[in-house]
């Protein structure tokens, strides 16, 4: 039963990595041509005087990562092309404490138009994130039970935390002087679901002797509007789960050639009101010891029975663990996001860049870092290329282009190319693709040089 189910757990993690579709990319951050790059950074000003995001189609963004075991190293293939779950191997290739991210954006609609030295856009966005950290002793245990760690204490500590939001954003650019640019974003948030842990998790204590657990616990979840269903229009504008937020950014070009930037954002949160159900353990002392599953009583059965005494073991869970239930409201912080760059501008068009990025959750942080070079026209075509190390997991090759033409623009990022295709060897996968409007970029196409007349010589008189 427990190597079961830990194998669906390990089997829904990879599979995870099979989703193909944290919301922006790293390597947006230095395409200056993409006006949703000032997403994450919003003294970033776009170089048309006015855009216009396509609804559902100017922004959809994905990002999965998992720094522990990838799909392959779970799912093998055996003879005659059959596949069977190697889990020994997949457990073998976790770190002490791994992490899963996802995060997913649909953009519903953008406008920005310049003002003189100013920027002014507006966005509605949709965004998910979870995160799910987990240690290897927690799938060891999960998987070859409790002997080997007979006579220790296991502290089983596993953490999430997930939002599905609403952001409704106004943003203000402005060029404050000939090197410092500086941005800000107020943001209305309107929350539809989230779940989250705090505390020590549970310890678990076995004995050499006779292998009975004694477990303690400290661990809080909250949820809001994960257990409940609704009629459409109440679930997507009127519950009464709403928030702010702000975003802060600077430009600042010490020299021409070097320019130096940095962003704080999501600094705010999201009272939660709406269908809120929060559980709650704290046990000390040994407070529930387990002796193992009566197999005479479980085997020698009908199902009837088995499933009763299955039952009766969960409930016995539940009151032994003093498990509170409460339908309180509470506040919860978004995952606070930092950005810190420094760029080498080689000529007016090329330029060699470094992106630091923290993000700071309920437990623990992540940082990633990318080294980039990116290029551009004087109007119509801008790339980047670069090499990124995302969630602790192996360096990756990302890239991503804006192609402007008239009126509009299509673009394409991800922080790794190869892992689009190759996605059952990669610990991240991801991309950010979409489609503006465009209007005040005038995109000049290169012309043959055109030869230079010295000028007639003037005769004497």
């Amino acid at each position: 039963m427990v190597k079961y189910g830990i194998k669906i757990i390990i089997i829904s993690i990879a599979v995870l990595s099979n989703i193909e579709g944290m919301g922006q990319q790293l390597s947006s951050y230095n395409l200056e041509y993409l006006p949703q790059r000032s997403y994450l950074n919003p003294s970033f000003i776009p170089h048309s005087k006015i855009h216009v995001g396509i609804p559902l189609f100017s922004g959809v963004s994905h990002n999965y990562s998992n720094n522990g075991f990838t799909y392959s190293d779970l799912i093998k293939k055996g003879g005659n092309d059959s596949l069977y779950m190697d889990v020994k191997n997949a457990i073998n290739q976790l770190n002490n404490s791994n992490r899963i991210n996802y995060d997913l954006e649909i953009e519903l609609f953008s406008v920005g138009f310049r003002k003189g030295k100013n920027y002014f856009s507006f966005n509605a966005t949709e965004k998910a994130q979870f995160t799910f950290s987990y240690s290897r002793a927690l799938i060891e245990f999960l998987y070859y039970g409790n002997a080997p760690t007979a006579g220790t204490t296991q502290i089983l500590n596993p953490s999430v935390e997930g939002n599905h939001y609403r952001e409704y954003g106004i943003s203000w650019a402005r060029e404050i002087t000939s090197k410092i640019k500086g941005g800000a974003k107020l943001k209305y948030l309107y929350g539809m679901e989230h779940v989250s842990s705090k505390g020590s998790g549970v310890s678990i204590y076995t004995d050499p002797n006779d292998f009975t657990i004694t477990a303690n616990s400290d661990l809080m979840v909250y949820t809001s509007g994960v257990d409940s269903s609704t009629k459409f229009n109440n679930y997507a504008f009127g519950r009464e789960n709403k928030g702010f937020a702000i975003d802060l950014g600077f430009t600042y070009k010490p020299i021409q050639q070097i320019e130096i930037t940095g962003a704080a954002l999501d600094m705010g949160s999201i009272t939660w009101k709406s269908n809120v159900t929060n559980y709650s353990t704290t046990t000390q002392q040994g407070s529930f010891t387990y002796n193992g599953i009566n197999l005479n009583e479980f085997v020698n059965n009908d199902s009837t029975s088995a499933e009763e005494y299955l039952s009766d073991l969960a409930d016995s869970l539940y009151t032994s663990f003093d498990i509170q239930t409460t339908h309180e409201s509470f506040k919860q912080k978004l995952p606070l996001k930092l950005y810190v760059s420094a760029s080498y501008l080689l000529t007016p068009r090329y330029r060699i860049n470094v992106v630091l990025r923290n993000k700071k959750f309920d437990v623990g942080n992540q940082t990633d870092y990318q080294l980039s070079f990116t290029g551009k026209s004087s109007t119509w075509f801008n790339y980047t290329i670069g090499m990124n190390k995302i969630n602790k997991s192996s360096a990756t090759l990302g890239g991503g282009f804006t192609l402007n033409f008239k009126n509009d623009q299509i673009y394409f990022v991800s922080d790794n190319v190869p892992g689009l295709i190759d996605w059952k060897k990669s610990n991240n996968t991801g991309f950010r693709a979409g489609i503006n409007l465009m209007f005040g970029t005038k995109p000049k196409y290169m012309k043959p040089p055109q030869p230079v007349l010295a000028p007639a010589a003037s005769s004497a008189p």
